[in-house]
């Protein structure tokens, strides 16, 4: 028994219908669909109706002379239906196109940093931080640097760039420190091993900033093995340092080579001399002269002597640093006070600082005689300092003694010089440069007539540290009148009208003097007819007479 039935009838059948025979059959009822309403009537007799011209009605004949046969050659093919979504979905194409291949770039910039081990841009803990710290949102995407661009404002565009991190995930911080640390982790998965020092040393020759070079020795010192890897490569690190010298400011170079040495010397790691020479120029050239003594103090230490030219550069800068220390146009990195800045000058001048013991290695050490012109320049910042009685031990030091310190006052001064020159021509030489240093000294810097005028000026001990000593009290007293002269103002070098006592005649008469009081005393009333040459009179033999003490 077969019936038809729907859903919505129940599932009962009689109860004289056996079961058995009974198959029930769903049939799917369409909707009939429902015949328009014509309420209103025929659309014709609402609506307009389009008339159509005769000549359309021709066109559409046959033999019709207006009309030529289709020619698919000059007609073309009727349009396919799927061509206008094609054409919708162009754009949609090329943005995805444009999406794909600034992805594809990120990834290959990110690939060439993670299979490079010395690569200076590799995301650093220190990079993380300053994405923390940073307001990334403000940062616009930037090309990535090369060796002809000029430098980026921020290190922190150029990070973002090489490993990869698209833009659109620098809206918060909080993405783009998900995104680093994941970089990250990828990266350290390749780590340099202590026998990678042609890698290092290639990977610093290849660059082209200070910025890259810091970074590399930045991310690879902070391990043991690392601290040994930069050491065995150090004598590249400071040809690399020295090459970039020049388009790089020192006060930037200075505290990373600082950084440098601190790390390896705490280890017990050697050092280059090529590392330590440039540490030690950046350090004169920020005005940092107690840490270019510490420099010069390791540079000793390790056998590397001072030659001609450095001594002279050094010489050189300490000069000028003098002179404008006193017209107080000045401007060191350093912020230290004038008495500061001319104790650690006159330190490195000599080795001894305000209550040493003993003294540091200095420029002392490397100064001779034979050369003049080192010689003239030392003896001139002595002079501007007016570290006098150090220049009297100096005058009664043997030149072939020089290196092993002065005389005593009471010990015999012998004056001969080495080979090839002559006691009268050692005397000529120290007359001609000190007469030269006390002149320009007194014409650049009334202070110190002014502080010729104290009376503790003639103050001696008969020894040498001890008068050093001495000299080290005179210059923090110069330096505190230094505001209240008129040292600033540099007098006009008239050399046709030289007072007697300046001449080196008079000068060498008065260092000559056998006791340092005596020659203290002269060169106090040298100063004051220096100052005002139409006051004094002239001793006998052009020399100062002292003046009579009371006995």
């Amino acid at each position: 028994m077969q019936r038809l039935g729907g859903p919505w009838l129940p599932h009962v059948l009689p109860l004289r219908t056996p079961p058995s025979n009974t198959r029930v059959r769903y049939k799917h009822h369409r909707r009939r669909r429902i015949w328009p309403n014509n309420k209103h009537g025929l659309l014709r007799k609402s609506s307009r109706i389009f008339e159509a011209s005769p000549l359309i009605l021709d066109l559409d004949a046959e033999e019709n002379k207006y009309v030529r046969p289709y020619n698919e050659e000059v007609d073309g093919a009727p349009e396919p239906n799927w061509l206008q979504r094609v054409r919708d979905l162009l754009p949609v194409r090329k943005r995805v196109a444009e999406f794909e291949r600034i992805y594809q770039e990120y990834e290959a910039h990110f690939r060439a940093t993670r299979a490079d081990k010395f690569h200076p841009w590799r995301i650093s803990d220190y990079d993380i931080l300053s994405a923390a710290l940073d307001d990334l949102s403000t940062i616009q995407p930037q090309p990535l640097p090369t060796s002809t661009d000029p430098p980026h404002n921020t290190a922190t565009t150029d990070v973002l760039e090489w490993n990869g991190i698209p833009h659109w995930a620098r809206d918060s911080p909080s993405k783009t420190i998900a995104y680093m640390l994941r970089r990250q982790q990828l990266s350290q998965r390749l780590q340099p091993a202590t026998d990678d020092e042609e890698p290092l040393k290639h990977a610093l020759r290849e660059c082209a900033e200070f910025t890259e070079v810091e970074r590399l020795i930045t991310n690879i010192i902070q391990t043991p093995q690392g601290c040994q890897l930069v050491s065995s490569c150090s004598a590249t690190l400071g040809q690399v340092c020295q090459d970039i010298a020049q388009k790089t400011v020192p006060q930037q170079m200075l505290p990373f080579l600082n950084n440098v040495m601190i790390n390896l010397s705490s280890r017990g790691l050697p050092i280059s001399a090529p590392a330590l020479w440039c540490a030690y120029e950046a350090s004169l050239q920020c005005r940092a002269f107690s840490v270019a003594q510490k420099y010069m103090k390791i540079i000793v230490g390790t056998n590397n002597q001072f030659q001609d030219a450095k001594v002279l550069h050094t010489l050189k800068i300490l000069q000028k640093s003098i002179s404008l220390l006193k017209s107080g146009d000045a401007v060191f990195h350093i912020k230290e006070d004038t008495a500061s800045q001319f104790l650690a000058i006159y330190s490195l001048l000599t080795g001894w600082t305000l209550g040493g013991q003993a003294p540091q290695p200095s420029l002392r050490d490397f100064i001779v005689y034979s050369s003049g012109q080192i010689f003239e320049l030392y003896i001139a910042c002595l002079a501007q300092l007016g570290a006098f009685r150090t220049m009297w031990y100096i005058w009664h030091t043997d030149s072939r003694d020089f290196r092993d310190g002065p005389v005593e006052e009471s010990s015999s001064l012998g004056l001969a010089i080495g080979t090839g020159v002559g006691l009268g021509d050692e005397r000529e030489l120290k007359a001609q440069a000190f007469g030269h240093a006390i002149r320009e000294a007194t014409r650049t810097g009334s202070n110190l007539a002014d502080l010729a005028q104290a009376p503790d000026f003639t103050h001696t001990a008969g020894k040498y540290d001890e008068d050093c000593q001495l000299d080290i009290e005179a210059i923090i007293k110069s330096a505190d009148i230094l505001p209240v002269s008129e040292g600033s103002i540099k007098r006009p070098r008239d050399d046709s009208h030289i007072h007697p006592a300046g001449s080196d005649e008079g000068i060498r008469k008065i260092f000559e003097r056998r006791s340092i009081r005596e020659a203290m005393l002269a060169l106090q009333h040298c100063l004051a007819r220096l100052r005002s040459p139409s006051a004094s009179h002239v001793g006998l033999g052009g020399g100062i007479a002292p003046p009579r003490r009371n006995q």
